[in-house]
């Protein structure tokens, strides 16, 4: 087993080599949705984009967070700092589940402009974070923290889930027309957002 001691020690360098797998992840995904493609597969890849980018800039920011904290004057984040955090990660949550949930109407046929799902699941983390404010009065950084920690439970595990099941389901269609390679690539990346939503939340 790895030494807990080593992950804390080289916190800064995991925030910025997580951020950059999520930014590098967004920026492919963007460049290869601008190809012409007749897929709804390619048509749906616009929030997975947008999604790898804004979660790779919340790791950054957490990153100089945690920069800050370990400085001489061990400085905490100002509290609009860590509202605007909170809520980059509550909408690149929402572009998670916003493309898993629509990729799932498009191979139905529908065309979706809005994500109801997403709306609903961002609605219920909304209420939520009030519910906690108004039962347990917290100070301010102490209730973005438990916001933060909800928009975990309530928006990015069903968000990676569902996006799994888009994806399994996609690579099923891509089997169908005979693009097995892509369907197995399709499974693998099913099985980390299962891995990321699910196990990584948790």
């Amino acid at each position: 087993m790895p030494n807990i001691g080593f992950f804390s020690e080289h916190i800064v360098l995991i925030f910025f080599l997580y951020g950059l797998a999520f930014f590098s992840m967004g920026l492919a995904v963007w460049l290869e949705s601008g190809r012409a493609s007749q897929l709804e597969f390619a048509r749906a890849l616009g929030p997975l984009a947008g999604f790898g980018v804004t979660h790779g800039v919340h790791e950054w920011l957490e990153m100089f967070q945690k920069m800050a904290e370990q400085s001489a004057t061990g400085h905490l984040p100002a509290l609009w700092f860590e509202a605007a955090r909170v809520l980059l990660l509550v909408f690149s949550f929402w572009l998670l589940v916003s493309f898993g949930a629509c990729l799932l109407r498009r191979q139905r046929g529908a065309v979706p402009r809005i994500c109801p799902v997403a709306a609903m699941l961002t609605l219920l983390w909304a209420v939520s974070v009030a519910f906690v404010y108004l039962w347990l009065r917290p100070s301010p950084l102490e209730w973005l923290a438990m916001g933060d920690v909800l928009s975990r439970y309530v928006i990015a595990m069903p968000g990676g889930v569902i996006a799994c099941l888009a994806l399994v389901r996609q690579q099923q269609l891509l089997r169908e027309r005979g693009m097995e390679r892509f369907g197995r690539d399709l499974l693998w990346a099913a099985i980390a957002f299962f891995w990321y939503g699910v196990v990584g939340q948790a």
